[in-house]
């Protein structure tokens, strides 16, 4: 018997109303013996930014054909497309509202199709609720075997690009919050292309400076903000012994300036 593919969820549906239940219910029904993982359901409601900041952060470290279902959806029921993409290692399904564009912006787009086939679609399709009446269906075929080009018409994507930014050597840059994390870590796009954290920094966001770039959280002086280079090789904010977040009050997509100096 052919093994099935796992499948990994991330959505802003929470864990107290039964919707993510909903759907791992489905894909038990459809794909029984199907291993899932909850990668995250507590992204920030309708913030597809945030959502593609988490999925980014964690697609890297699932196995080759692991399918990811993201399904952070504000505009569900609406004229929007539901796309599914094979990149050179893994399968996503997510609605076409940018929840792919941080991954897709470094993976190597295979073939990418329209879902549009009402055969992998529960019978009934609520127009509030496509995790469970169409995300969690088609994944679960997708489990079992069947081929993306059974779900619609394949579609030419763009390789999204912009999603983070290198810093220059020397000058200033614009960049954006992706993400506030559970510590209240303001997580930026910004990185360092040579990897050299050593340099002196100057950080403006909602016209707070933050100055200097430390390695360690532990070296920021108590109740003090600093910025480091994070987990993810990504410039972030944090407050020592606090939360960033309640001090500098950002959300996804706010800007945010850095002055290199030599």
């Amino acid at each position: 018997m052919k093994s099935r593919r796992l499948i990994a969820l991330l959505t802003d549906f929470g864990d107290g109303d039964g919707f993510v239940g909903a759907m791992r219910g489905v894909i038990a029904e459809i794909a029984p013996g199907t291993q899932v993982i909850d990668i995250a359901h507590d992204v920030p409601p309708q913030s597809p930014l945030d959502g593609a900041f988490v999925l980014w952060s964690v697609y890297q470290f699932f196995p080759a054909g692991t399918i990811f279902v993201a399904v952070v959806d504000p505009g569900v029921g609406t004229e929007r497309r539901i796309l599914c993409v094979q990149t050179s290692r893994h399968l996503f399904l997510a609605p076409e509202n940018g929840l792919l564009d941080l991954v897709l912006s470094q993976e190597k787009i295979v073939r990418a199709v329209q879902v549009t086939n009402r055969r992998y679609f529960l019978k009934n399709v609520s127009d509030t609720f496509h995790g469970r009446d169409i995300f969690a269906p088609v994944a679960a075929h997708l489990s079992n075997g069947i081929s993306l080009d059974v779900l619609g018409e394949r579609i030419a994507l763009v390789q999204p690009s912009g999603g983070f930014l290198n810093v220059p050597e020397r000058g200033e840059a614009t960049g954006r919050v992706l993400h506030i994390d559970r510590f209240g870590n303001i997580v930026t796009n910004l990185r360092f292309s040579q990897g050299d954290r050593k340099r002196n920094v100057d950080i403006t966001i909602k016209r707070r400076h933050v100055c200097g770039l430390y390695k360690t959280y532990a070296e920021i002086a108590s109740g003090r903000l600093g910025a480091l280079v994070g987990s993810h090789g990504l410039i972030e904010i944090a407050l020592r012994d606090g939360r960033a977040s309640d001090v500098i009050h950002v959300s996804a997509g706010a800007l945010v300036k850095i002055r290199i100096e030599a």
